[in-house]
């Protein structure tokens, strides 16, 4: 079962961004980087 920890792992940060994270994440890294 050791080999479905990672991608529950990647699952999860995937969710995990877009669901909490989500457009402030994005703007503060956009910051972050200078573009925006």
């Amino acid at each position: 079962m050791e080999f479905l920890e990672p991608i529950i792992f990647f699952i999860n940060t995937i969710l995990g961004y877009g669901l909490h994270a989500g457009s402030s994440a994005t703007s503060n890294l956009s910051h972050t980087i200078g573009l925006f």
